[in-house]
């Protein structure tokens, strides 16, 4: 089988193609013949950046030329930003909709986010001492109450614990947090011990939690899961980071491992093979 690919990270990929699909980057090139297609949706309201624009481009291009051939198409909508009016111009026996929340919006398949299961082995040691405690990536905005509960919080607690958060605020939070210790910038996952996997309400009410947790992940900053996302609650054994303060170096190994281990066990969903799994079994049913 053929998979035209559109905007997907290449570790799923790979997968995939481990599994026996040939992969096709529409990215790249979009005038090869597919069997079916596979597309990490872009919001059609997202920034307006040169970059923005050219995928946008792209995924409607690819999109009005599958619907015309009637091929199979699987449109993941990772951001949860697909419309009504999109959703119906869209919908069809060949198209199947696929969302990472488990309980949301009627018509679409709940598709996770995915991440590399790994052992201690697999595990590799920090090579530099981490800056900042804890780390917030992403919109803060519509997350203002979480991000104030336990970044600010922890912040006002621990006033010698560096925190940093990377998206814009207005004026009066930024000058707020300033004050409290708070760093606004870019940074990488590799300068922080934790990070707090925050969500809206409506995103704890839906069972949607945040990619970012795999991306912390994999650079050995440690996720943790506010008991607010209830479906997500056994990724994570007790932890209680006002009793492990300032003690990251010397237990990060061993809760790393005990979330890969809770991962597997209650997650399996979640490993990239199986996500893998899941979209080919999703193809091979619209074909038929």
């Amino acid at each position: 089988m053929i998979l035209g690919t559109l905007n997907t990270d290449k570790s799923l990929s790979d997968e995939l193609s481990k599994q026996g699909i040939t992969i096709v980057p529409l990215d790249i090139n979009q005038s090869i013949a597919c069997d079916a297609f596979f597309i990490d949706f872009h919001p059609t309201k997202s920034d307006k950046t040169p970059q923005k624009a050219a995928k946008l481009v792209a995924q409607a291009f690819v999109l009005e030329e599958s619907v015309k051939k009637k091929k199979p198409v699987l449109l993941f909508d990772r951001y949860l930003g697909l419309t009504k009016k999109e959703y119906n111009w869209l919908n069809s026996t060949k198209i199947r909709f696929l969302e990472p929340a488990l309980n949301y919006r009627s018509g679409f398949y709940y598709l996770p986010f995915w991440y590399k299961q790994k052992k201690l082995n697999d595990i590799q040691l920090n090579n530099n001492e981490r800056q900042y405690c804890l780390g917030y990536k992403g919109n803060i905005i519509e997350r203002i109450k979480s991000f104030e509960k336990y970044y600010v919080y922890y912040a006002k607690l621990y006033p010698n614990n560096k925190v940093v958060y990377n998206k814009e605020v207005d004026k009066i939070k930024k000058e707020e947090y300033k004050n409290f210790g708070i760093e606004k910038k870019d940074f990488d996952y590799s300068e922080v011990q934790y990070t707090f996997i925050i969500g809206t309400n409506l995103e704890y009410k839906i069972g949607y939690l945040d990619s970012f947790i795999f991306k912390a992940l994999e650079s050995n900053c440690i996720p943790i899961i506010p008991p607010e996302h209830r479906y997500f609650g056994l990724i994570q054994s007790y932890f209680d980071l006002h009793i492990i303060n300032n003690m990251y170096d010397q237990i990060y190994i061993g809760i790393l491992c005990d979330l890969y281990e809770n991962l597997e066990k209650y997650y399996p969903e979640m490993e990239i093979k199986n996500v893998a799994g899941e979209i080919i079994n999703h193809i091979k049913d619209i074909m038929k």
